[in-house]
């Protein structure tokens, strides 16, 4: 019945709002837990480092690349580009701070769908870079298919900062994902430049907690730990708050375990443009 009824909302509504309503009807059924360790939730779940994950994101990518998809969101090809303004905007303001020069750390985006998704854009810089950090198999499969004079894939924050000097990083849906993300967000802090925070889960209490996420089947069958951040620690040391902003998927979770999906764009406090 349900599958009945998606297919017909389908017929009578724009992409992005199918795609936020498929998330809202199956949201209670997405997450399991809280547990009160990482690793409690790892033993629950199967995990991001999947063969069928990487298969599914680069037959969607080369589709792009080959022009039958416009971009790919989540390892799914989109006919038509679904746009993140404020990441959009967030990628301008830092070009614009630097004479158009446009340098970009990717971390943890994929094969670069964020690239793909922004490259009209990206074209009226004076100077472009785009640096993807990524799980090995990723990267090298990054590096096999996707790689041009452009965009770029490493396997570590260290190799790509021995080739790049970003000027900002991209975090799009990923610091949840990560065992400790105030870690690596004081790494990437380093560098001096803008931050772009994504499409990111943050407590509605202020109180952090790990959940288990499971992947609706008709994306691909995983499930990975997730941890719901609280906004206090988004921010590293140096760096301000330009602006916020709420994603698309909006509000999930129930009773003391909700949480909102949000993004952030940060500053060093040394930079006042």
């Amino acid at each position: 019945m349900l599958v009945k009824l998606k297919s017909f909302i389908k017929e009578f509504i724009p992409p992005i709002i199918f795609r936020i309503l498929v998330r809202l009807l199956g949201r209670q059924n997405n997450f399991i837990g809280p547990f009160e360790f990482w690793e409690e939730a790892i033993a629950k779940s199967s995990g991001y480092d999947q063969d069928l994950i990487l298969d599914k994101v680069l037959k969607s990518t080369l589709k792009v690349i080959n022009g039958e998809a416009a971009c790919e969101r989540d390892s799914v090809a989109l006919k038509e580009t679904d746009y993140t303004w404020p990441v959009t905007s967030g990628l301008m303001c830092a070009a614009a701070a630097n004479q158009g020069r446009l340098h970009v750390l990717d971390f943890g985006g994929s094969l670069g769908s964020a690239y793909f998704q922004n490259r009209k854009f990206l074209n009226f810089t004076t100077e472009l870079s785009w640096s993807v950090v990524e799980q090995s198999k990723f990267a090298d499969a990054g590096r096999a298919y996707i790689q041009d004079k452009n965009i770029k894939f490493y396997d570590s924050i260290s190799k790509c900062l021995q080739a790049n000097t970003p000027n900002v990083i991209l975090l799009g849906s990923v610091l949840q994902y990560l065992k400790e993300p105030s870690k690596v967000l004081r790494e990437l802090s380093k560098t001096g430049a803008f931050i772009i925070i994504d499409r990111t889960p943050i407590s509605e209490n202020g109180n952090e907690f790990i959940l288990v996420q499971k992947v609706p089947k008709a994306i691909y069958t995983a499930s990975y730990p997730i941890r719901i951040l609280s906004e206090k620690n988004i921010i590293p040391p140096g760096y301000i708050m330009v602006e916020k902003f709420q994603s698309p998927e909006g509000k999930m979770g129930k009773k003391d375990h909700s949480f909102i999906w949000k993004g952030f764009f940060l500053r060093p406090v040394n930079n006042k443009k």
